[in-house]
Protein backbone atom coordinates (compact mmCIF):
# COMPACT_ATOMS: atom_id res chain seq x y z
CA UNK A 1 0.00 0.00 0.00
CA UNK A 2 1.38 2.89 -1.14
CA UNK A 3 0.62 6.12 0.43
CA UNK A 4 -1.21 4.07 3.62
CA UNK A 5 -1.10 7.60 5.57
CA UNK A 6 -2.70 9.32 3.57
CA UNK A 7 -6.83 10.18 3.41
CA UNK A 8 -7.39 7.40 1.07
CA UNK A 9 -5.23 4.92 2.01
CA UNK A 10 -5.54 5.00 5.59
CA UNK A 11 -9.33 3.53 4.60
CA UNK A 12 -7.89 1.00 2.28
CA UNK A 13 -6.46 -0.41 4.51
CA UNK A 14 -8.64 -0.25 7.09
CA UNK A 15 -10.89 -2.55 4.23
CA UNK A 16 -8.45 -5.10 3.70
CA UNK A 17 -7.48 -5.94 7.30
CA UNK A 18 -11.12 -6.13 7.54
CA UNK A 19 -10.85 -9.16 5.40
CA UNK A 20 -8.06 -10.83 6.34
CA UNK A 21 -5.49 -9.27 3.99
CA UNK A 22 -1.88 -8.63 5.09
CA UNK A 23 -0.52 -5.37 4.48
CA UNK A 24 3.05 -4.18 3.89
CA UNK A 25 2.87 -0.55 4.20
CA UNK A 26 4.72 2.79 3.17
CA UNK A 27 2.98 5.51 4.88
CA UNK A 28 4.41 8.73 4.06
CA UNK A 29 7.64 10.04 2.82
CA UNK A 30 9.60 10.28 6.48
CA UNK A 31 8.74 6.29 6.30
CA UNK A 32 10.11 5.67 3.06
CA UNK A 33 10.95 8.33 0.74
CA UNK A 34 9.31 6.70 -2.94
CA UNK A 35 11.59 9.59 -4.67
CA UNK A 36 14.96 7.87 -3.72
CA UNK A 37 16.07 5.52 -6.53
CA UNK A 38 15.50 2.37 -5.01
CA UNK A 39 13.46 2.88 -2.50
CA UNK A 40 11.21 0.06 -2.77
CA UNK A 41 14.35 -2.83 -2.85
CA UNK A 42 13.28 -3.11 0.89
CA UNK A 43 10.71 -5.11 -0.41
CA UNK A 44 12.48 -7.27 -2.62
CA UNK A 45 12.30 -10.28 -0.40
CA UNK A 46 8.61 -9.94 0.30
CA UNK A 47 5.67 -11.82 -1.44
CA UNK A 48 3.60 -9.05 -3.04
CA UNK A 49 0.27 -10.23 -4.84
CA UNK A 50 -1.18 -6.54 -5.64
CA UNK A 51 0.01 -2.64 -5.07
CA UNK A 52 -2.29 0.16 -4.46
CA UNK A 53 -0.56 3.48 -6.03
CA UNK A 54 -1.81 6.19 -3.92
CA UNK A 55 1.64 7.78 -2.67
CA UNK A 56 1.62 11.39 -4.51
CA UNK A 57 2.25 14.81 -3.68
CA UNK A 58 -1.38 16.08 -3.49
CA UNK A 59 -3.61 18.47 -1.35
CA UNK A 60 -6.87 20.33 -1.33
CA UNK A 61 -7.59 23.15 -3.98
CA UNK A 62 -5.38 25.51 -2.03
CA UNK A 63 -1.83 23.68 -2.01
CA UNK A 64 -2.45 21.94 -6.57
CA UNK A 65 -3.79 25.59 -7.01
CA UNK A 66 -1.12 28.10 -5.56
CA UNK A 67 0.21 30.24 -7.28
CA UNK A 68 3.64 30.05 -5.91
CA UNK A 69 6.21 28.76 -8.28
CA UNK A 70 7.74 26.35 -5.66
CA UNK A 71 4.88 24.43 -4.68
CA UNK A 72 3.82 23.87 -8.58
CA UNK A 73 7.67 22.98 -9.37
CA UNK A 74 7.57 20.75 -6.25
CA UNK A 75 4.11 18.69 -7.52
CA UNK A 76 5.76 18.13 -11.06
CA UNK A 77 9.72 16.99 -9.40
CA UNK A 78 8.25 15.16 -6.47
CA UNK A 79 5.70 12.81 -8.54
CA UNK A 80 7.88 12.70 -11.32
CA UNK A 81 10.56 10.70 -9.27
CA UNK A 82 7.92 8.72 -7.42
CA UNK A 83 6.43 7.63 -10.99
CA UNK A 84 9.86 6.53 -12.19
CA UNK A 85 10.80 4.53 -8.72
CA UNK A 86 7.76 2.99 -8.60
CA UNK A 87 6.44 2.15 -11.90
CA UNK A 88 9.59 0.59 -13.36
CA UNK A 89 9.62 -1.58 -10.40
CA UNK A 90 5.88 -2.58 -10.55
CA UNK A 91 7.06 -3.65 -13.82
CA UNK A 92 9.97 -5.82 -13.77
CA UNK A 93 8.14 -7.57 -10.75
CA UNK A 94 5.06 -8.16 -12.38
CA UNK A 95 3.04 -7.22 -9.70
CA UNK A 96 -0.50 -6.11 -11.20
CA UNK A 97 -1.61 -2.79 -9.82
CA UNK A 98 -4.57 0.29 -9.36
CA UNK A 99 -3.61 3.70 -9.59
CA UNK A 100 -5.26 6.43 -8.39
CA UNK A 101 -5.58 9.80 -10.76
CA UNK A 102 -7.97 12.25 -10.80
CA UNK A 103 -10.72 14.45 -12.30
CA UNK A 104 -8.52 16.62 -12.59
CA UNK A 105 -6.43 15.38 -15.27
CA UNK A 106 -7.55 17.84 -17.74
CA UNK A 107 -6.66 21.10 -15.87
CA UNK A 108 -3.69 23.10 -16.78
CA UNK A 109 -1.71 23.20 -13.24
CA UNK A 110 0.86 21.18 -12.46
CA UNK A 111 -1.22 18.12 -10.61
CA UNK A 112 -3.21 17.46 -13.62
CA UNK A 113 -0.13 17.69 -15.60
CA UNK A 114 1.49 14.90 -13.92
CA UNK A 115 -1.90 12.58 -13.17
CA UNK A 116 -2.32 12.67 -17.03
CA UNK A 117 1.37 11.66 -17.27
CA UNK A 118 1.17 8.68 -15.03
CA UNK A 119 -2.07 7.75 -16.89
CA UNK A 120 -0.34 7.67 -20.41
CA UNK A 121 2.55 5.44 -18.42
CA UNK A 122 0.17 3.26 -16.62
CA UNK A 123 -1.89 2.37 -20.03
CA UNK A 124 1.60 1.37 -21.87
CA UNK A 125 2.29 -1.45 -19.62
CA UNK A 126 -0.09 -3.76 -21.14
CA UNK A 127 -2.59 -4.72 -18.27
CA UNK A 128 -0.24 -4.59 -15.55
CA UNK A 129 -1.98 -1.44 -14.05
CA UNK A 130 -5.39 0.07 -14.03
CA UNK A 131 -6.33 3.15 -13.35
CA UNK A 132 -9.30 5.19 -11.44
CA UNK A 133 -9.51 8.52 -11.29
CA UNK A 134 -11.73 9.96 -8.12
CA UNK A 135 -13.51 13.05 -7.91
CA UNK A 136 -13.15 15.00 -4.23
CA UNK A 137 -12.72 12.29 -1.79
CA UNK A 138 -13.69 13.46 1.79
CA UNK A 139 -13.45 11.93 5.36
CA UNK A 140 -11.36 12.40 8.79
CA UNK A 141 -8.34 14.18 8.36
CA UNK A 142 -6.12 16.62 10.19
CA UNK A 143 -5.94 20.43 9.27
CA UNK A 144 -3.24 21.98 7.47
CA UNK A 145 -1.95 23.65 4.50
CA UNK A 146 -2.81 20.02 2.20
CA UNK A 147 -6.58 19.64 3.94
CA UNK A 148 -9.70 19.52 1.61
CA UNK A 149 -12.43 21.77 1.32
CA UNK A 150 -14.84 20.44 3.45
CA UNK A 151 -13.28 19.96 6.30
CA UNK A 152 -12.04 23.34 6.05
CA UNK A 153 -15.42 24.53 5.73
CA UNK A 154 -16.35 22.34 8.88
CA UNK A 155 -13.52 24.13 10.66
CA UNK A 156 -14.03 28.07 9.72
CA UNK A 157 -17.64 26.97 10.82
CA UNK A 158 -17.24 25.64 14.25
CA UNK A 159 -14.68 28.49 15.00
CA UNK A 160 -16.15 31.79 13.41
CA UNK A 161 -19.71 30.28 12.47
CA UNK A 162 -19.11 31.13 8.79
CA UNK A 163 -17.37 29.24 5.70
CA UNK A 164 -14.97 31.21 3.64
CA UNK A 165 -14.70 30.03 -0.44
CA UNK A 166 -11.76 30.84 -2.53
CA UNK A 167 -14.16 31.70 -5.76
CA UNK A 168 -17.51 32.62 -6.23
CA UNK A 169 -18.50 29.03 -5.97
CA UNK A 170 -20.11 27.87 -8.62
CA UNK A 171 -17.40 25.46 -9.97
CA UNK A 172 -19.45 21.73 -10.21
CA UNK A 173 -17.99 19.02 -7.80
CA UNK A 174 -18.70 15.55 -7.18
CA UNK A 175 -18.02 14.33 -3.02
CA UNK A 176 -17.53 10.95 -2.21
CA UNK A 177 -16.67 9.66 1.30
CA UNK A 178 -13.50 8.06 1.91
CA UNK A 179 -15.17 4.75 3.18
CA UNK A 180 -17.12 4.71 -0.48
CA UNK A 181 -13.70 5.13 -2.19
CA UNK A 182 -12.02 2.65 -0.24
CA UNK A 183 -14.55 -0.09 -0.93
CA UNK A 184 -14.67 0.56 -4.66
CA UNK A 185 -10.95 0.80 -4.44
CA UNK A 186 -10.90 -2.87 -2.86
CA UNK A 187 -13.27 -4.21 -5.09
CA UNK A 188 -11.16 -2.91 -8.04
CA UNK A 189 -8.74 -5.70 -7.13
CA UNK A 190 -10.99 -8.41 -6.31
CA UNK A 191 -12.06 -7.55 -9.93
CA UNK A 192 -9.09 -6.88 -11.20
CA UNK A 193 -8.62 -9.69 -14.00
CA UNK A 194 -12.21 -9.15 -15.85
CA UNK A 195 -11.51 -5.76 -15.73
CA UNK A 196 -10.80 -4.26 -19.08
CA UNK A 197 -7.14 -3.01 -19.28
CA UNK A 198 -7.77 -1.42 -23.14
CA UNK A 199 -10.58 0.97 -22.16
CA UNK A 200 -10.27 4.51 -20.69
CA UNK A 201 -9.52 5.05 -16.81
CA UNK A 202 -12.05 4.56 -14.96
CA UNK A 203 -14.17 6.93 -12.88
CA UNK A 204 -15.27 6.97 -9.44
CA UNK A 205 -17.78 9.18 -9.14
CA UNK A 206 -20.73 10.19 -6.57
CA UNK A 207 -24.24 9.85 -6.80
CA UNK A 208 -24.27 13.46 -8.53
CA UNK A 209 -22.84 16.66 -8.88
CA UNK A 210 -23.18 19.94 -7.09
CA UNK A 211 -21.78 23.48 -6.62
CA UNK A 212 -19.71 24.79 -4.12
CA UNK A 213 -22.65 26.97 -3.38
CA UNK A 214 -25.30 24.22 -3.13
CA UNK A 215 -23.28 22.27 -0.59
CA UNK A 216 -24.65 23.90 2.67
CA UNK A 217 -28.17 22.66 1.62
CA UNK A 218 -26.88 19.12 1.53
CA UNK A 219 -27.10 18.97 5.57
CA UNK A 220 -28.96 20.63 8.37
CA UNK A 221 -27.06 22.55 10.48
CA UNK A 222 -26.29 20.86 14.10
CA UNK A 223 -28.13 22.59 17.53
CA UNK A 224 -25.63 24.87 17.69
CA UNK A 225 -25.74 26.47 14.45
CA UNK A 226 -22.90 26.27 11.99
CA UNK A 227 -21.35 23.77 10.11
CA UNK A 228 -20.31 20.26 11.46
CA UNK A 229 -17.07 20.03 12.86
CA UNK A 230 -14.93 18.65 15.78
CA UNK A 231 -12.20 20.04 18.00
CA UNK A 232 -9.58 18.39 20.76
CA UNK A 233 -9.52 15.00 22.11
CA UNK A 234 -13.19 13.46 21.62
CA UNK A 235 -14.67 16.20 20.58
CA UNK A 236 -17.78 15.54 18.16
CA UNK A 237 -20.97 17.61 16.18
CA UNK A 238 -23.25 15.45 14.32
CA UNK A 239 -25.38 16.74 11.32
CA UNK A 240 -28.01 14.57 9.35
CA UNK A 241 -27.57 15.11 5.80
CA UNK A 242 -29.78 15.12 3.42
CA UNK A 243 -31.36 11.38 1.97
CA UNK A 244 -30.44 10.05 5.41
CA UNK A 245 -26.64 10.13 5.60
CA UNK A 246 -25.03 10.89 8.83
CA UNK A 247 -22.46 13.58 9.06
CA UNK A 248 -19.80 12.71 11.59
CA UNK A 249 -16.89 14.36 13.38
CA UNK A 250 -13.88 12.64 15.26
CA UNK A 251 -11.02 14.49 16.93
CA UNK A 252 -8.18 12.12 18.73
CA UNK A 253 -5.64 14.78 20.24
CA UNK A 254 -5.79 16.93 16.62
CA UNK A 255 -8.01 18.72 15.11
CA UNK A 256 -9.79 16.10 12.29
CA UNK A 257 -13.21 17.25 10.69
CA UNK A 258 -15.35 15.39 8.67
CA UNK A 259 -19.41 15.00 7.17
CA UNK A 260 -21.33 12.56 4.77
CA UNK A 261 -23.64 14.54 1.94
CA UNK A 262 -26.17 14.08 0.30
CA UNK A 263 -26.93 10.58 1.43
CA UNK A 264 -25.62 7.45 2.03
CA UNK A 265 -23.76 6.05 -0.99
CA UNK A 266 -22.41 3.21 0.22
CA UNK A 267 -23.53 -0.71 -1.52
CA UNK A 268 -22.33 0.59 -4.63
CA UNK A 269 -18.67 -0.32 -5.83
CA UNK A 270 -18.34 -1.59 -2.03
CA UNK A 271 -19.16 -4.78 -2.70
CA UNK A 272 -17.81 -7.66 0.05
CA UNK A 273 -16.04 -10.58 -0.65
CA UNK A 274 -12.50 -11.58 -0.21
CA UNK A 275 -12.93 -12.61 3.29
CA UNK A 276 -10.58 -14.75 4.60
CA UNK A 277 -8.26 -13.99 1.65
CA UNK A 278 -4.37 -13.78 2.92
CA UNK A 279 -1.64 -12.42 0.80
CA UNK A 280 0.84 -9.42 0.89
CA UNK A 281 -0.97 -6.56 -0.42
CA UNK A 282 0.97 -3.07 -1.36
Amino acid sequence: MLGSGGLVGRSVVQWLEARNYTVLHVRNRRHLDLRRPGALSVFDGEEVSFCFFLACEVGGAKFIESSARNTQAGIIDSNLRIYQEVLPYLERRGIPFVFTSSYLHGTENSYGVVKRLGEQWVRNLGGLGKTLRLWNVYGAETLGPKSHVLSDWAAQCADGGRARSRTDGREERQFVHVEDTAAALGTAMLLFGPLPSSRPPYPLPSLGTTTLLCLPRCAAPPRTGGCAGARGRGATRDARAAGGGQARAAGAGERRVVGRVGGDAGGGAGAGGGGGARGAVR
